[in-house]
């Protein structure tokens, strides 16, 4: 009977042994397929903002050359050389960019890129700005200066704008 019994502790030591050892296993393994998961999903989040911050640059960059050469046609109609309404068709007849494509820029900030709000609310400002010379506030008397003063400074966030995005690229 002793022997039964220490076979039957033999057996159960056995067991649990084997139990314990799967049990660490599958610990093991577990934790090998979350940090997995983990480092996939990091991979896709990283690969979808990166493609976010291409479609980002893309449009910026599109909608900020529209912008350039729009400004840059009516500096003959601050001169006077040529009539607003002219200066107005040559930047129809020129567009670079989509009709959307500021509503898409900020979009994409706002949903993928809020760190970047600050910077885009900067170009957006200086844009209205440099704007209100196209206007009511056109220079009557055909000096440039202060027109090229606020499209250099829209051109200097323009490129602070870039320049954060691609220091955002280079950290994914």
């Amino acid at each position: 009977m002793t022997e039964n019994i220490d076979n039957l502790i033999i057996a159960f030591i056995t067991a649990s042994v084997a139990l314990i050892s799967m049990h660490l296993s599958n610990l093991a393994h577990n934790k090998r397929d979350k940090e997995k998961f983990n480092r996939n999903e990091k991979q896709k989040k990283n690969d979808l903002h990166r493609i976010k911050l291409e479609e980002l640059y893309m449009f910026f960059y599109n909608w900020e050359s529209y912008l350039n050469s729009f400004y840059m046609s009516f500096i003959p109609a601050i001169q006077g050389t040529i009539t607003k309404e002219d200066a107005w068709k040559i930047t129809q007849e020129n567009k670079l960019s989509k009709e959307d494509s500021h509503r898409m820029i900020i979009m994409i900030v706002h949903i993928y890129f809020p760190q970047l709000t600050n910077e885009l609310s900067k170009v957006l400002e200086l844009r209205d700005e440099l704007s209100t010379f196209l206007g009511k506030n056109m220079p009557k008397d055909g000096n440039t200066k202060e027109f090229l003063l606020a499209h250099s400074s829209f051109n200097k966030a323009a490129k602070e704008f870039k320049d954060k995005i691609a220091e955002i690229s280079n950290a994914l």
